[in-house]
C-alpha cells in the first residue's frame, strides 16, 4: 500500500503496479560472459590511465617550456588592475584543460567509440540481462547505463529505449550516479595522478557497488516489473576507423567549444575574487556543509562550479588551490572524499535540464533530491571510514 502511494505521488501509471512479473528466460549469459564484460572495462581503464598519464606528462613539459614563460612575462609587462592574476588564471585554465582533462578525455572517447561501433554495447547488454533483472530491469537498460559513462545527458535521453515508465525512472536515477567522461577526467586527473591507477579503480568499484544498492532500493520501493529481454544474441564486428575518429573528434569538439570558454571565464573571475578576498569569505558560508565531509570550506567553490560542467569540479579546484599540486589544500583522506563526492553528486545543469525534459517535474525533482541525500550519506560515511585509517 505504501509503495503504491509513493508510485501514485510520483506520477506513475497504476497499471504498472498490477503487472505481474514475467517468467525469467534462460539466457546464455554465462559466468565467462560476465567476466569478459568486466575484463573489457578493466582494459579500458588501464588504457585511459596509462595513456592519459603519459600524454599529460608530455603536454605538461611542452606548456611549461613554451607557454608558461610567455604568460609570466605578460603578467609582469602589461600592468593593469589584476593583470598578474588574470594571466596566471588563463594559463592555469589552459594547463588544467590540457593536462588533467584533454589527455584523459581523448583516450576515453576513442575507447568509447570503439566499444559502440564494434557492437560491444549490444553484446554486453545481452549478457547482462539476468543480472539487470535483479534490479527490476532487463538487458536493454544496460545500454543507457553504459551511455552514462560517456555523458549523463545521453544516458537520460537513451531511456526512451525502455518501455515502462518505472524502468525509465530507475535508469534515469541510476545515471546520475555514473561517472561521465567529465567526472572520469576529474577522477583520473586527481586520484590517478597522486595515488595511482589502482586507487582510481577502487573508487570506480565503490561507485558500481553504490549503483547496485541504489538500484535495489529503487526496485524495492517501486516494485518494477522484472520483464525479461527478448534480444537475440548480437554479433560483434570490427569497428570502422573512420567512425571512431569522427565520433571522438565530435566529442572533443564539444569539450573545446563549450567547456574551455567557461573554464577560462570562470578561472579569471575566481582569480580576481580570490585576490580581493571575496572568494575566501564566501566559502565560509558553506563551511558547516563541508565540515560534515571533513573538507576545507574552500572546496565548496569548485563543487558549486561543477554543477555547470563537471570538468570544473577539478579545474576550479586547481584555481582555488593556485597550483596543480592538490596537497596544498587537501590531505590524502580529503582528496579521496572529494573525488568520491565529485563522482556521484548531482549531475551538471544540462543533465538536470534533460531530467525535467524526459520526466514529470515531480519525478525529475525526486531523482535530484534522492541523489543529494545519497551523496551526503556516502560522503559522511566515507569520511568516517577513511578517518579510521588515514587520520
Amino acid at each position: 500500500m505504501i509503495r503504491r502511494k509513493i508510485s501514485h505521488a510520483m506520477g506513475f501509471s497504476p497499471r504498472e503496479d498490477i503487472q505481474k512479473h514475467s517468467q525469467k528466460k534462460e539466457s546464455d549469459s554465462s559466468i565467462l560472459g560476465h567476466i569478459m564484460v568486466f575484463v573489457s572495462l578493466a582494459i579500458i581503464f588501464q588504457v585511459v590511465f596509462t595513456g592519459g598519464h603519459f600524454i599529460s606528462g608530455m603536454i605538461a613539459g611542452v606548456l611549461e617550456a613554451t607557454i608558461h614563460p610567455i604568460f609570466n612575462f605578460l603578467g609582469e609587462f602589461l600592468v593593469f588592475p589584476f593583470s598578474a592574476s588574470i594571466f596566471s588564471s588563463i594559463y592555469m585554465a589552459i594547463a588544467t584543460s590540457m593536462e588533467l582533462i584533454f589527455a584523459y578525455l581523448l583516450l576515453f572517447y576513442i575507447m568509447l567509440a570503439i566499444m559502440e561501433d564494434s557492437g560491444y554495447f549490444m553484446k554486453a547488454s545481452y549478457m547482462s540481462d539476468r543480472f539487470m533483472q535483479g534490479l527490476g530491469l532487463n538487458g536493454r537498460a544496460f545500454i543507457p547505463l553504459m551511455m552514462g559513462y560517456g555523458c549523463t545527458v545521453t544516458s537520460i535521453y537513451s531511456t526512451k529505449l525502455l518501455g515502462k515508465e518505472k524502468e525509465r525512472f530507475a535508469v534515469g536515477a541510476l545515471s546520475t550516479f555514473l561517472p561521465c567522461t567529465a567526472r572520469t577526467s576529474a577522477i583520473f586527473g586527481m586520484i590517478g595522478g597522486f595515488f595511482g591507477q589502482y586507487i582510481a579503480i577502487i573508487i570506480y568499484a565503490v561507485d558500481l557497488v553504490l549503483v547496485f544498492f541504489v538500484g535495489k532500493i529503487i526496485n524495492n520501493i517501486l516494485r518494477i516489473p522484472s520483464l525479461s529481454s527478448v534480444m537475440q544474441p548480437p554479433k560483434m564486428r570490427i569497428p570502422s576507423l573512420g567512425h571512431v575518429v569522427r565520433k571522438s573528434l565530435l566529442n572533443l569538439n564539444e569539450f573545446a567549444v563549450f567547456v574551455v570558454p567557461i573554464l577560462l571565464v570562470s578561472n579569471v573571475a575566481v582569480g580576481i575574487l580570490t585576490e580581493l578576498g571575496i572568494m575566501q569569505d564566501s566559502a565560509l558560508i558553506f563551511k558547516p556543509i563541508m565540515d560534515i565531509f571533513g573538507l576545507p570550506a574552500i572546496a565548496a567553490v569548485p563543487l558549486m562550479f561543477g554543477i555547470l560542467r563537471k570538468e570544473l569540479a577539478l579545474a576550479m579546484l586547481v584555481q582555488v588551490a593556485g597550483t596543480l599540486d592538490f596537497t596544498a589544500i587537501f590531505t590524502a583522506r580529503q582528496m579521496l572524499v572529494y573525488s568520491l563526492i565529485t563522482m556521484i553528486y548531482v549531475p551538471c545543469i544540462s543533465a538536470m535540464a534533460s531530467l525535467f525534459k524526459e520526466f514529470k517535474p515531480i519525478q525529475a525533482s525526486s531523482i535530484i533530491l534522492f541523489n543529494l541525500i545519497v551523496t551526503v550519506i556516502v560522503g559522511v560515511l566515507a569520511n568516517m571510514a577513511l578517518s579510521l585509517f588515514m587520520g
